[in-house]
C-alpha cells in the first residue's frame, strides 16, 4: 500500500464520521428547536455545523489535514479525535496562549 493510498483511507474514514455527526447534529438541532431548549444550546450546535461542513470543504478541495497556520500536515490521530481541527498541535498551542494572553489583556511579547 502507498502513502497515498493509506492517507486517501484515513480521509475515507473520517469523512464518514464527520457525515455521521453533521446528520446527528442536524437532528439535535431540530429537537432543540422543536423543544425550545434555548439560544445558546442551538448556536452552539449550529457552530458545529458549520465546522462540519467546512471540513467537508476542504476534504473536497485537498486541503483537510493542512495547518491553516503553518501548512503543515495535522496528525491523523488529532484529526481522529478533532475531525474539524484546522490548526497541527503545535500551532495550535500557540493561538490558545495567544488568545489567553489577549483576555488578560497582554501583548504577545509579554506573553513569550
Amino acid at each position: 500500500m502507498t502513502l497515498n493510498t493509506v492517507r486517501n483511507a484515513q480521509i475515507e474514514v473520517l469523512k464518514r464520521a464527520i457525515a455521521r455527526r453533521h446528520a446527528e447534529l442536524l437532528e439535535e438541532t431540530r429537537e432543540d428547536v422543536g423543544r425550545d431548549l434555548g439560544q445558546a444550546e442551538i448556536s452552539r450546535d449550529v457552530r458545529e455545523l458549520e465546522k462540519l461542513e467546512a471540513a467537508l470543504a476542504r476534504i473536497d478541495e485537498g486541503t483537510f489535514g493542512r495547518c491553516i497556520e503553518c501548512g503543515a500536515e495535522i496528525a491523523f490521530k488529532r484529526l481522529a479525535v478533532y475531525p474539524v481541527a484546522t490548526r497541527c498541535a503545535g500551532c495550535q498551542g500557540i493561538y490558545e496562549r495567544d488568545l489567553q494572553s489577549s483576555w488578560r489583556g497582554e501583548t504577545v511579547e509579554d506573553s513569550s
